[in-house]
């Protein structure tokens, strides 16, 4: 047996090669990333999948609220609108125009206004609530535009929403811009 020394410097060949040590370790660094990216989007999804809005639970009657926001809102005439696990549908009937918010039903004639009270709305991720306010309701009818139901809603919660929050959970269907 003879004692050969080791080949010198990355080009001299043999078994592994540094271009191939390079390919296995950016390889094996873009498998990370994507285990990394398929873990995110699963979380994700999970989360999205788990989001419970819930805009009708039984509110605390003597509430404060100290934050009005007031929106024109329309509503398609005799078709259901979803916000959050709430349905609503406003219907004319003549003169006069059925609201049904959830299980209340209501009649009102054009320029009346209506409360809807003591609310409390509530995100929530994974079962646990990452956003909660109290609220309370006044929607005033003020007639129909095309297909439309037209509403003034003035809307005191007490604490304030943000504006990206509401525009996440009112559906297309239903119009909403502040007044």
């Amino acid at each position: 047996m003879t004692n050969t020394p080791d080949p010198a410097g990355p080009n001299a060949g043999g078994p592994t090669k540094w271009k191939d040590l390079e390919m296995k370790d950016s390889n094996r660094k873009a498998l990370i990333a994507i285990l990394i990216l398929i873990i995110i989007v699963g979380v994700v999804g999970a989360a999205l999948l788990t989001l419970q809005i819930t805009p009708d639970e039984q509110g605390i009657h003597d509430s404060t609220y100290p934050y009005t926001t007031t929106y024109q809102a329309s509503l398609p005439d005799g078709e259901r609108v979803r916000v959050g696990n709430l349905d609503i549908l406003a219907m004319q009937t003549g003169d006069r125009v059925a609201l049904r918010i959830g299980n209340h039903r209501e009649e009102m004639k054009l320029g009346e206004t209506r409360n809807i009270g003591a609310k409390v709305f509530s995100i929530r991720i994974f079962g646990a609530p990452v956003f909660e306010t109290g609220y309370e309701i006044d929607a005033t009818w003020t007639g129909v535009q095309k297909d439309k139901e037209i509403f003034r809603i003035v809307l005191r919660t007490n604490r304030q929403v943000p504006e990206w929050l509401i525009n996440r959970i009112i559906p297309k269907s239903m119009e909403a811009v502040p007044a």
